[in-house]
């Protein structure tokens, strides 16, 4: 069984993102076959025409690579799981623990140690967050579930919060605040 993980950013132009495959932004074989054929100078100034609408080339190369999958589907076992913005573990092995301060883990330390003083948002929007445990066991869960029925339906799985848990940005940053202030203050503060 071959596991693909995607995000569930990858198809932004879609206001509710359903379990099934999408239309590629263009086909992947050809921006690979650009990619291999161009030097990567030329490569950088030709990358915005291949991004055109996409956020960044992250989502791109994500609704790219999600169709090589999809198309795998017919001869592979494949299924793709979809999770939105992975943070550090919930439960287990160890709560909390993380191995880098990439994005919202580092706005909070950022914010923590009093080097980012403002965020603009929408501060009753949905922060999306899935721990990277519930990820892994999602893989194992949906994993299980095709080897044990066969050949299902459904091979396609968003792995996100919002639906269930739903945290503002503001409880959010509250939270950290609290945290930051009152139970765990950093050192080094920088204000």
């Amino acid at each position: 069984l071959f596991v693909h993980l995607s995000t569930a950013y990858c198809h932004p132009h879609e206001n509710l993102l359903e379990e099934k495959a999408y239309p590629p932004p263009a086909d992947p074989h050809k921006v690979i076959a650009a990619a291999e054929l161009f030097d990567v100078d030329t490569l950088e100034t030709m990358a915005p025409n291949f991004r055109k609408t996409y956020p960044n080339y992250y989502a791109y190369t994500k609704a790219l690579s999600e169709s090589l999958a999809v198309d795998a589907m017919e001869s592979l076992p494949v299924i793709i799981l979809r999770p939105s913005i992975v943070i550090p573990i919930l439960w287990e092995p160890l709560p909390g623990w993380t191995d880098n301060i990439n994005g919202p883990t580092g706005l909070l330390i950022g914010a923590g140690k009093g080097v980012i003083r403002s965020m603009y948002c929408h501060s009753n929007s949905y922060a999306d967050y899935v721990p990277v445990d519930v990820v892994v066991s999602s893989i194992f869960a949906f994993s299980w579930n095709y080897l044990s029925n066969g050949d299902i339906k459904t091979r396609i799985y968003n792995c996100t919060s919002s639906a269930e848990v739903k945290v503002t940005w503001h409880e959010l940053i509250a939270t950290g605040k609290d945290i930051t202030v009152n139970k765990l203050p950093l050192n080094g503060v920088v204000w």
